[in-house]
């Protein structure tokens, strides 16, 4: 999977189980114009507090919404996590 870490920005793939209709299949990418309500910040991680003796974790993180402040839960599967685009060589000389 995608190893989230507390302070990543992501948006949410899917909601309710749903998929949104701009969704994409990419773990990771570029934030799109428009998308700034949805954007948000990995708070915390769950811990099972049983020991993982024969099953599967699926990691959930606590993401807060930048704008609203909402908090919310989501599977790790159901986030895309925004990377910022390298900067320019020739617009830092």
């Amino acid at each position: 999977m995608n190893n989230f870490k507390i302070g990543d920005l992501v948006i949410p793939r899917r909601k309710g189980g749903m998929l949104q209709s701009n969704a994409e299949d990419a773990a990771e990418r570029q934030l799109k114009a428009g998308e700034e309500t949805q954007l948000g910040l990995i708070m915390k991680k769950h811990k099972p507090s049983l020991p993982l003796q024969n099953r599967i974790e699926v990691p959930q993180y606590m993401i807060s919404n930048i704008k609203t402040g909402k908090e919310l839960w989501y599977y790790e599967a159901d986030l895309t996590r925004i990377i910022k685009k390298p900067a320019d060589k020739d617009a830092t000389e």
